[in-house]
């Protein structure tokens, strides 16, 4: 579990709530172990709502964010890294570099993704577990870096 002198990171999330006619939300939560089970509740209440993917942002205390596209099937992870409060570096999935066309995720906005940055689910949940372990990059997943 990561934490920051005695206490656990904080993190918030931010997504679209298509009850709220598509508003903003941004939940603060308390740590790390919050963040996996909170995401698995909203996709489970909004994902059957959307028409197209549902996307949570992830944002640490320190300001970098991973943002996963929750797909019935496939995920799309990016992870930007910050540096003076502005993106720095950004890495995202690759799964089959061969794949042609594109998804529809709302990341939170509407946003069409390449479909070789599409990863299976679970993959994508495992990256986002490792993330919040130490806002590292899973190793056993291909990344590209786009800046």
């Amino acid at each position: 579990m990561s934490t920051v002198g005695n206490a656990e990171k904080r993190y918030q999330l931010i997504y679209i709530d298509p009850r709220r006619n598509f508003q903003m939300v941004a939940e603060d939560l308390l740590g790390a172990s919050d963040v996996l089970p909170r995401i698995c509740q909203i996709r489970r209440e909004l994902s059957h709502l959307l028409e197209d993917a549902l996307g949570i942002v992830v944002v640490s205390e320190n300001g970098h964010e991973l943002t996963i596209g929750l797909g019935e099937e496939e995920c799309i992870v990016v992870v930007t890294y910050t540096r003076d409060e502005e993106p720095w570096e950004q890495f995202v999935t690759l799964g089959d570099a061969e794949a042609t066309g594109t998804a529809a995720y709302y990341l939170p906005e509407w946003t069409e993704v390449d479909r070789s940055s599409l990863v299976p689910c679970n993959l994508a949940m495992r990256a986002l577990s490792t993330w919040l372990d130490d806002e590292s990059l899973d190793p056993a997943l291909t990344w590209t870096n786009s800046g």
